[in-house]
């Protein structure tokens, strides 16, 4: 019969110690690296040869992998599948070559707006006529002077708000005469994640660890959310983990105990036949993400409305990005900045 509790069952969920490997460099033990052994002889001279990979993505030409260097993950890898490599049917080398092409786009737009603002700004405050003290010598100077001080606090605004919005940079990096995307890993989580982890919060609150062999789950110190952040687990991964975690508990407990135990009370007051896989595959589905979507990840905070701002900056002034979804949103934060990254096209 069904009981009521997680903590009754979660011994019972079982993990691939496969999932959260790390792949140490080393092209000749592994076989799907093996046909990059050129690529990663080229990052092993630009970062060092001790660095660490693990496989976080699989999409329908391309492998994704993480490189870990002095603890840390520094770079991502988007890795052609290698039949592609020599495929006649496929133009492997010139679909690479756009992608890159487009995210150099990206960049250098983003990198013009900086110039121009600092451009602006740097035109009032040494105009002579302008923003000085000259401007107080007469009434309409100090018509000039408050127009000045106006177009100043704007550009500042703007400023701030691409300080918040960030591009990751590009390496130059060749598998023979193909380009390989190599960008920066940025260390802070998708805004899926985030969304998952305040759709499932009463689940991520609680005291566990996703663990690498035996037991899905394990006791911890930290909260699950900590953990995850930690262990820098792809949201991908976790969804699959929840679905797996429905699978195998809906049916040991009752369907309103298990929603108790691991969705938001908000959500299940609005709509109360909510389930982990039913919500995931809805959210799955989007693409472009409201702006809305940080006022309810974090209320009326300093935290949602500089992420906001930022986002419909993103929105209005690069509208041509082809996938704005979900994964290639990054939330970080230091201290009280926090920043919206735009990643990869993936």
């Amino acid at each position: 019969m069904p009981t009521n509790h997680l903590s009754s069952h979660w011994e019972w969920l079982k993990l691939n110690p496969k999932d959260l490997e790390r792949l140490k460099y080393d092209p000749k033990d592994y076989a799907d690296i093996f046909p990059y052994a050129e690529a990663f002889e080229a990052i092993r001279r630009k970062i060092g040869q001790d660095f660490s990979l693990r496989k976080i993505g699989e999409g329908a030409w391309a492998s994704v992998f993480e490189i870990q260097k002095d603890g840390k993950w520094v770079y991502v890898v988007k890795l052609p599948h290698p039949e592609y490599l020599d495929s006649q049917d496929i133009n492997i080398k010139d679909k690479v070559k756009a992608e890159i092409k487009l995210q150099k786009k990206f960049i250098l737009e983003y990198d013009t707006w900086v110039k121009k603002l600092h451009k602006n700004y740097l035109s009032i405050v040494t105009d002579p006529t302008g923003f000085n003290l000259y401007s107080t010598l007469s009434w309409q100077k100090n018509v000039e002077a408050k127009s000045d001080i106006s177009s100043i606090e704007t550009i500042k605004k703007q400023q701030a708000i691409l300080k918040t919005l960030q591009f990751p940079r590009l390496l130059e990096i060749y598998q023979w005469e193909i380009p390989i995307i190599v960008m920066d890993k940025i260390p802070g989580t998708s805004l899926r994640f985030e969304i998952m982890r305040s759709v499932f919060s009463p689940f991520f609150e609680r005291h566990f660890a996703f663990w690498t062999s035996g037991n899905l789950l394990i006791k911890s110190d930290k909260t699950l959310y900590e953990n995850c952040k930690e262990q820098n687990i792809s949201d991908k991964m976790i969804s699959n983990y929840l679905h797996l975690i429905e699978r195998d508990l809906l049916p040991k407990m009752w369907k309103k105990a298990f929603q108790k135990e691991f969705i938001n009370p908000g959500m299940l007051e609005s709509d109360p036949t909510i389930m982990i896989s039913s919500f995931i595959k809805e959210f799955d589905g989007v693409r472009e993400p409201d702006p809305t979507v940080f006022t309810q990840l974090y209320g009326d905070s300093k935290k949602w409305t500089t992420l906001e701002l930022a986002y419909n900056f993103f929105l209005e002034h690069f509208p041509q990005h082809p996938d704005p979804n979900l994964h290639n949103i990054i939330i970080t934060s230091d201290s009280d900045e926090y920043r919206l990254w735009i990643i990869d096209f993936w």
